[in-house]
């Protein structure tokens, strides 16, 4: 695998990446719709919040966010960044800092569609809580 770089949102100024990666997006806008309704800056308010790049270009986001008491997990991997493993290598590192801020769980929705994505999930840990007509809500617990 490529080397990539992490690069956090929270402390750096660093908007026009994250403008590029939302540009990029393509069609994963319609699974990855979280920026279509929040301005950028939002990712300042993040418990974390990162992107990742391969020379300095952005392939990657993830994000763990507070919501009335609710931790979120957020994750995107670029269309023609897929498959290779970076979904894996995102969740990875927001898991890790969920555990090492002691937060006792985190969820998560995904497209009923998103098929690489559940499986990525259920992977991980994460269990399905709750059935929509088009999306799935998936939690991970720590205790």
């Amino acid at each position: 695998m490529k080397d990539f770089t992490f690069l956090d949102l929270t402390t750096i100024d660093s908007l026009r990446l994250l403008e590029n990666f939302v540009e990029n997006l393509g069609d994963a806008i319609n699974t990855f719709r979280y920026f279509t309704k929040r301005d950028l800056n939002i990712v300042k308010k993040h418990i974390a919040s990162f992107l990742v790049l391969e020379n300095d270009a952005p392939v990657a986001y993830g994000h763990l966010e507070r919501v009335d008491g609710i931790v979120w997990l957020g994750v995107c991997v670029l269309p023609n960044y897929q498959g290779r493993k970076l979904g894996m290598m995102v969740m990875t590192e927001l898991i890790a800092k969920a555990k090492k801020k002691k937060i006792p769980e985190i969820y998560l929705t995904v497209d009923k569609s998103n098929d690489a994505a559940i499986n990525l999930y259920v992977q991980l840990g994460f269990a399905e809580i709750e059935v929509f007509d088009d999306y799935v809500k998936y939690k991970l617990s720590f205790v």
